[in-house]
């Protein structure tokens, strides 16, 4: 009878692990002002300046959305927000900045999105830029001096970001025009 019954609780396992969805929980929501989720473990990234950097009404910002700790948010400001955005985030001790080009996936009414990971890489902001946004000059881009490292770009030319290789204003040179 033993055995019976551990066989017949051993068929019922293997049909409840086979059968049944699986069940993951998480957090998901829309945002409607900027807001990031942040390691509670990292002592280094100034969070204040961040949450200062990203939250300029100036920049119009359009929307966000998280899943978890993953975090996207869109703005759809011109060229001199998005230049004062990158210098500000580009200035908060600890944090890493990635400038891209993906005209996809962010929306035509966006110039910009930035997206920031606290599990997968809490110190690392993606700013995506919409290059055909008409609220984009790419002639007027100014990228701040940031970190030379692996998907950061630094100086005075964003690589083929922008198609052609686009020569950037250095900063150094647009010292007094952002804040």
């Amino acid at each position: 009878m033993k055995t019976r019954m551990s066989h017949l609780a051993s068929l019922v396992v293997l049909f409840v692990s086979l059968f049944l969805p699986d069940r993951a929980f998480g957090l998901a929501g829309n945002l409607d002002q900027p807001s990031l989720s942040f390691s509670a473990d990292d002592q280094v990234l100034d969070r204040e300046a961040v949450m200062k950097a990203i939250c300029d009404e100036s920049y119009g910002f359009l929307g966000g959305f998280f899943v978890n700790a993953s975090t996207t948010l869109r703005y759809g400001g011109g060229t001199d927000d998005l230049n004062r955005f990158l210098k500000r985030l580009s200035r908060c001790r600890g944090a890493r900045l990635v400038v891209v080009n993906q005209d996809s996936h962010i929306g035509q009414d966006a110039t910009w999105r930035l997206h920031h990971s606290a599990w997968g890489n809490p110190r690392q902001f993606t700013v995506s830029i919409n290059s055909s946004s008409p609220h984009f000059d790419k002639h007027r881009l100014v990228i701040p001096e940031i970190g030379v490292e692996s998907g950061a770009y630094r100086g005075d030319r964003l690589p083929d970001i922008l198609g052609e290789g686009l020569d950037c204003v250095p900063d150094e040179r647009q010292q007094g025009s952002l804040p």
